[in-house]
């Protein structure tokens, strides 16, 4: 069944897909980059690369496997639970990234570092719309079964 929520759901989950390929591809480029080597790496330093690459492979992760799952089950509204919960952890994870920027020194900017967690954002916030609206309609779905139900009995 298509619905206004499963048609957002599905067009999200796509854009998610190719966001996660695209940081794929910035991350891997980052280890390569010619600006790391070649630089005095103290143990601080490399215990805080580690974090934040970490934090970094999370949210990639979660943003593709949030993607292919809307894709997978966008006409199934009872499976929205898991995609919904996916996009509130995506959501978290990037306000973490935010939070690592600046306390790691990567960008001192708090205010820029505002900015693109809105735009990072908008995405999965319109992702678990989706799913949203998708579980209205199971749950619509639902009620009508049990008025039906209710209504056989009583006759």
């Amino acid at each position: 069944m298509y619905t206004r929520g499963s048609k957002k759901l599905k067009i999200t989950s796509i854009l998610m897909i190719i966001g996660a390929v695209l940081n794929i591809i910035l991350l891997t480029n980052l280890e390569e980059s010619d600006s790391m080597r070649g630089i005095n790496i103290s143990i601080s330093l490399v215990v805080l690369l580690t974090v934040y690459s970490i934090v970094a492979v999370a949210s990639v992760g979660v943003q593709l496997i949030a993607g292919i799952l809307g894709v997978v089950n966008w006409t199934k509204p009872s499976k929205v639970n898991l995609c919904i919960t996916l996009g509130y952890v995506f959501i978290g994870i990037n306000v973490l990234v935010v939070i690592s920027n600046l306390v790691f020194g990567f960008n001192s900017q708090f205010i820029g570092e505002l900015i693109k967690l809105i735009p990072a954002s908008i995405i999965p916030l319109i992702y678990i719309s989706g799913a949203k609206q998708n579980k209205q309609v199971l749950i619509g779905k639902y009620a009508d079964t049990i008025q039906k139900n209710s209504e056989t009995e009583v006759s």
